[in-house]
């Protein structure tokens, strides 16, 4: 399994591999954030098609620790991935997942990242940094 991780100012996705993004592969973003979007593009090898996969996002800060919102909530989403390789088909599996997000979040300026996890790659992280800046 390999995972990449995309920010986007906004994404839309369905059921497969497709997905409609705007403003695609920012890394820096005022506070409090926009309206934003992150995209995980999993790719499975052929054993690893048919079999449950799951993927945990958590937003952390520059030591690793998760973020917590005003209201006291760690911010973090978790998803199933189940990926079948059409008959006849030869290419690996390939799926995508957005994450859509309201705008609002106060965080302070600095550097964030989004880190994705999965059992099936055990302690396999894959993050997307990005920095938060104070608005003029």
């Amino acid at each position: 399994m390999n995972l990449t991780v995309l920010l986007a100012d906004f994404a839309q996705g369905g059921d497969g591999a497709k997905v409609n993004a705007l403003g695609l592969g920012w890394s820096r973003i005022g506070t409090p954030l926009g309206l934003h979007s992150v995209l995980l593009v999993i790719d499975l090898e052929p054993a690893e098609l048919g079999t449950p996969h799951h993927i945990a996002l958590e937003l952390v800060d520059v030591t690793g620790r998760t973020v917590i919102d005003p209201a006291g909530q760690r911010i973090e989403a978790s998803a199933e991935v189940l990926v079948h390789l059409d008959e006849g088909a030869t290419v690996p599996g390939v799926q995508m997942i957005t994450v859509n997000l309201t705008q609002g979040l106060p965080l302070d300026p600095g550097v964030y990242a989004w880190e994705a996890h999965s059992p099936s790659a055990p302690g396999a992280v894959w993050r997307r940094p990005f920095e938060v800046f104070a608005a003029a």
